[in-house]
């Protein structure tokens, strides 16, 4: 009887954990955030661009680490890496004068974003030749 017992109980929780997503993920959205210095009032800005936008958006926030309007103090850039879904991408950031066509990038950083099938965000800086 006992047996007949622990089967059915057994199998109750197997029957629960297959329907309520026992042992699967969800999704849920998460950030990281990717920190650069740079210096706008000398005309140089960030740019990025990201291999497949389908798994990551990006949102930039810049803060200035001088007084008010005073010229030639630097800024950090923050961008906000936000999991749309799970996936590999990079993300290329160029410090350049946007203005000026065919400007040459003085720094570049590659980095490369994995997204979790949880929707966690990792984030791995790439080493490319001649950087």
């Amino acid at each position: 009887m006992l047996k007949k017992y622990c089967l059915s109980f057994v199998v109750f929780v197997a029957v629960i954990a297959i329907f309520t997503g026992c042992g699967s993920t969800r999704f849920v959205s998460q950030k990281e955030k990717v920190t650069l210095l740079g210096n706008p009032t000398t005309g140089y800005m960030w740019e990025y661009t990201i291999k497949d936008d389908s798994v990551v958006t990006v949102a930039e926030n810049v803060k200035n680490l001088g007084r008010e309007n005073e010229i030639g103090t630097p800024s950090l850039f923050e961008y906000s890496i936000k999991s749309l879904r799970p996936g590999k991408t990079e993300l290329r950031f160029e410090y350049r004068k946007p203005w000026e066509k065919n400007s040459k990038s003085t720094e570049t950083y590659v980095y490369g974003i994995f997204v979790a099938e949880s929707g966690k965000v990792k984030v791995t800086e790439i080493k490319e030749k001649g950087n």
